[in-house]
């Protein structure tokens, strides 16, 4: 199998962080890094061709061709790293995984950040905590609750921080509880509230409360037309 291929413009030297954002449960991730991207206008330095990605090309309206990919970003002491998908099968996700940790320990990153949703089919706020050492979780036991998650993290969110313990990288995941079946802004807003109080990054994150007045809009619009539905199937029954 072909591994991934590494393609950086810069090597940046004096980063702290990495900081992931893939597709998952309500897109938390890839919204958080997106928006990280745009507002603090980070330096795109590079991309990551990954085999076990869709096998196909986007053709732009330009006329040129495009990869789904991962692309990398730096601002400042952070790297942004923003995947369009997830691999396809568990090989590719464990090589992505394997080759994002070794590109991180070649760039010295000293903390690896993910962020995944927590489904919970209730519209409850909460921030869940896990990690790969204790000192990383006592750290950040502040922005959520720690030993509470069950189950499995499917994905790069969960491979990549087990696999930098064997490199012996401090990782965490960042899981906000979500319905998962939307793009969830609320969510990752309150994941940008804790990335914003940790690296002091100033962010404005009153954009996002349009978003997250049409979501909660199309939120009730669609339990309203669920239970309108229930009632005439029910209706229909008893006649």
């Amino acid at each position: 199998m072909i591994r991934s291929q590494v393609y950086l413009t810069k090597k940046p030297r004096k980063l702290n962080t990495a900081i992931l954002g893939f597709p998952g449960i309500g897109l938390i991730g890839q919204t958080v890094v997106r928006f990280l991207v745009k507002v603090l206008k980070a330096e795109k330095i590079g991309e990551i061709v990954v085999p076990s990605f869709p096998h196909q090309a986007m053709m732009l309206k330009s006329g040129m061709l495009r990869l789904v990919k991962v692309s990398i970003y730096r601002h400042k002491q952070l790297l942004f790293v923003l995947g369009d998908v997830q691999p396809m099968d568990s090989p590719g996700q464990y090589e992505l995984a394997y080759t994002l940790v070794e590109l991180f320990q070649k760039l010295k990153i000293k903390e690896i950040i993910t962020i995944g949703g927590y489904a919970t089919g209730t519209n409850v706020s909460e921030i869940y905590i896990v990690g790969n050492n204790k000192k990383i979780l006592k750290e950040y036991s502040q922005y959520g609750m720690v030993g509470k998650a069950k189950g499995a993290i499917v994905g790069i969110a969960g491979l990549v921080p087990s696999i930098a313990k064997y490199y012996k990288i401090p990782s965490v995941v960042l899981l906000r509880t979500t319905l998962g079946n939307f793009v969830d802004v609320a969510a990752a807003k309150d994941i940008l509230d804790v990335l914003n109080k940790r690296y002091n990054l100033k962010l404005d994150l009153s954009e996002l409360d349009e978003k997250i007045k049409k979501t909660k809009e199309l939120i009730k619009k669609i339990e309203s037309e669920v239970q309108t539905a229930e009632k005439e199937r029910t209706t229909s029954y008893i006649r």
